[in-house]
């Protein structure tokens, strides 16, 4: 697998083909872009194959999921949200063969929930805590999530240094339930919170896992959310609000960060800015599983906006083609190109 989100040449053994990314932009103004494409990482081999992993965002950075997908049979009909085009002109489904889709066997997606069980939320709140934490999880495993493509992990923080694991990654939801379910009053007798110490060290793991996916992984897509909850504010004084507020600015381009806070001692302004991609709040300790679920909801529209191209070029020659892959939605408009190699193109190639 390639290395990502660096503008490069990728050049195969023997000489088979090259591609060059020229970035997200292409015949549309910026100002009239209102969609965006990211291009994450792409492969092009022969016999004339061409895949392309990419997000679609809007303007604002919000994700757009549920673009039309399918065989390329649709391509160019008014339910489908995609063209491709090669050298300036739109390829029909008689010239090639293409399919966009979001395959579960190229996509790995981190979600690591972290509570905080200080003792204002475990002498007060601790059975609505965990209703809401497994329905983030049930949410998240029911909604259509690509299969085996997510892994949940689950730790909590008080106002100690350390953040204690309850559960490491896995894509099993019936242990996550059955962890959720285990948690008691007795976990924590740590009155204090660490709420900014936990969010650097949350983002640290997130960024680590996906780094350490994408490079033990064969995958083109790797992402990730943390969820932060708590009820307060950070009281540990262990670290300070710009530090967590700079682990958060400076984590993993696909890296998502969203919070939710519980009552009216939270800092709303801190819960908000430390949940750049997502903040919600609970009034009340009886709307938190329904707080939980909108954020679950938030983390699979974020997941349902990455899009994997598999494309059978038609070309046959030339060493400096391009190929631009059109989004559209409701009138909106995004585009992204690559320039490629076809001079090793030949026939052969399918999509599965």
């Amino acid at each position: 697998m390639m290395s990502k989100y660096v503008l490069r040449f990728v050049v195969f053994v023997g000489g088979l083909s090259m591609l060059m990314a020229c970035g997200g932009g292409g015949g549309i103004p910026e100002e009239d872009n209102a969609l965006t494409i990211k291009q994450l990482d792409h492969d092009v081999r022969t016999p004339s194959n061409i895949t392309v992993a990419f997000k679609v965002e809007t303007a604002n950075g919000d994700p757009v999921a549920g673009l039309q997908t399918g065989d390329f049979n649709s391509v160019g009909a008014e339910n489908n949200n995609f063209e491709i085009w090669e050298n300036d002109r739109k390829i029909s489904q008689d010239e090639s063969t293409a399919k966009i889709d979001p395959d579960s066997g190229d996509f790995d997606y981190y979600v690591y929930m972290l509570l905080d069980l200080s003792q204002s939320i475990l002498n007060n709140s601790l059975d609505q805590t965990k209703l809401g934490a497994k329905t983030l999880v049930e949410n998240l495993f029911a909604k259509g999530f690509r299969a085996n493509s997510l892994k949940v992990k689950i730790a909590f923080f008080d106002g100690s240094d350390a953040v204690q694991v309850i559960q490491n990654f896995t894509d099993d939801a019936s242990i996550l339930q059955e962890k959720i379910d285990e948690i008691t009053t007795d976990i924590s007798n740590d009155p204090s919170t660490n709420l900014y110490g936990a969010v650097i060290k949350g983002v640290e793991e997130l960024n680590s896992t996906i780094v350490e996916s994408q490079i033990s992984e064969e995958k083109y897509i790797v992402a990730g959310s943390l969820i932060l909850f708590t009820d307060g504010t950070d009281q540990a004084s262990r670290k300070t609000f710009n530090q967590a507020l700079d682990a958060v600015d400076n984590a993993n381009p696909n890296a998502k960060i969203f919070s939710i806070g519980l009552g009216g001692e939270t800092d709303e302004d801190v819960l908000q800015r430390i949940g750049k991609d997502g903040y919600k709040k609970a009034e009340d300790a009886a709307d938190l599983a329904d707080t939980f679920g909108q954020i679950a909801d938030l983390i699979v529209q974020e997941t349902d906006s990455y899009y994997v191209l598999r494309y059978c070029s038609p070309k046959r020659g030339g060493a400096n083609n391009s190929l631009k892959l059109v989004a559209k939605r409701d009138g909106l408009i995004g585009e992204m190109t690559l320039q490629f190699n076809a001079e090793n193109f030949v026939s052969g190639c399918f999509v599965e």
